[in-house]
């Protein structure tokens, strides 16, 4: 069974549908260019691409949500960045 704490469900109540669409529209983005990448002989041509994207986009959010964020558990060094 999975319960959600009032802070997980508070965390969820942010995530609007803009901030959705803009998240796909990463997500597109970035399979886009993997699909580039893919034909040109850049990747593997058995590359999963959705998946790739899904990854590379969450990746992408929680580090760059970081550079917002002024709190202990996510600390700002310069070690993220090697």
């Amino acid at each position: 069974m999975l319960v959600a704490t009032a802070d997980a469900v508070l965390e969820l109540e942010r995530f609007s549908d803009v901030t959705s669409r803009r998240l796909e529209a990463q997500r597109v983005h970035v399979a886009g260019i993997l699909e580039r990448g893919v034909r040109s002989g850049e990747f593997r041509a058995d590359l999963d691409v959705a998946s790739a994207a899904d990854i590379i986009s969450q990746l992408h959010g929680d580090y760059a949500g970081r550079a917002y964020r002024r709190r202990p558990e996510y600390p700002m060094t310069p070690d993220l960045l090697d």
